[in-house]
């Protein structure tokens, strides 16, 4: 069985997509519980919801003595737990997604939400007291809801080059998770000859009864033949981008659960051309044209 996507089928791209502004949530510190305010709080503008791309965790220097006791009782939550200065340890942290529930089911595709920070164990920082509580905030984008399909069916398109179109699972966008026993099957194509899709993967979480995985994503070009799955392996909340070299793509959802579980959010673009990048140049259209369609089909049940 395959537990992974075939890496012949895609490579990881790194930039040169139009997501917009990166925008920082409020801070939080891990254990504390006042002031009432410790929460990332995230928010878009009417019209756009979240979708987180990282976490940011520091901790304050010993010096500054940091310490639960300091932040709860000598009111040092603005000094310890509000903003990371250069001084302070830190480090970008991707939560896996079986950890990371109260994330990204009441932050990711929201137009809001108030989460408290997670407990992170300091990595290669050096004189950082094991009993500091870490500071963290949330990295996220507001998508545009028009260029999110998120029902049983329809059709959405773009029509500028590097700008994604989304997939969500069905419900994703009222909290639901993916009906029981739902399969779904969509195709996504650009119509430029000379361009390639990328697939992002914004969430995945696909769910198992008794130790077997019952959902899977499957990924295949219109002659059938299959270029990735994900699976109950692969589940992950942190955003990751792969190219193909496909045109056009069918996306299945197998689901033989029956109850409610599981959800996911993938998105798919064009990536814009940059002649200076070497590593990454994207694509040159060979048209004007630069839609890219996503539909589901009237098949899904």
């Amino acid at each position: 069985m395959i537990f992974f996507v075939q890496l012949l089928a895609f490579h990881i791209v790194h930039g040169n997509f139009a997501l917009g502004t990166l925008y920082k949530s409020t801070a939080s510190c891990f254990g504390v519980t006042s002031p009432a305010s410790n929460f990332m709080s995230s928010s878009c503008p009417p019209g756009e919801v979240i979708a987180i791309k990282t976490f940011t965790v520091a901790y304050k220097a010993a010096a500054l003595n940091c310490t639960l006791d300091s932040v709860r009782i000598q009111n040092q939550f603005q000094l310890c737990c509000s903003n990371i200065t250069e001084q302070d340890c830190q480090m970008s942290y991707n939560i896996h997604p079986n950890n990371a529930v109260q994330y990204i089911e009441k932050c990711n595709g929201r137009r809001s939400c108030n989460v408290m920070a997670t407990v992170v164990l300091p990595q290669d920082c050096i004189g950082v007291p094991d009993h500091y509580p870490n500071y963290m905030h949330i990295n996220y984008y507001c998508i545009p809801e028009t260029g999110i399909l998120s029902s049983m069916s329809g059709t959405i398109t773009s029509t500028s080059l590097g700008q994604h179109v989304y997939l969500q699972s069905p419900g994703f966008n009222n909290g639901q998770k993916i009906p029981s026993g739902k399969t779904l099957t969509c195709s996504v194509h650009t119509c430029d000859m000379g361009s390639k899709l990328s697939i992002t993967l914004r969430q995945i979480v696909m769910e198992n009864k008794w130790g077997q995985c019952q959902q899977r994503l499957i990924v295949r070009r219109p002659d059938g033949i299959i270029i990735g799955i994900w699976n109950c392996q692969n589940n992950t909340a942190s955003p990751k981008t792969l190219q193909t070299s496909e045109q056009y793509l069918i996306i299945q959802l197998e689901n033989s659960l029956t109850s409610d579980l599981g959800s996911f959010w993938l998105g798919f673009a064009v990536p814009i051309w940059n002649p200076n990048e070497t590593t990454n140049p994207g694509y040159a259209p060979s048209s004007s044209s630069y839609e890219v369609f996503v539909r589901i089909a009237e098949g899904a049940s």
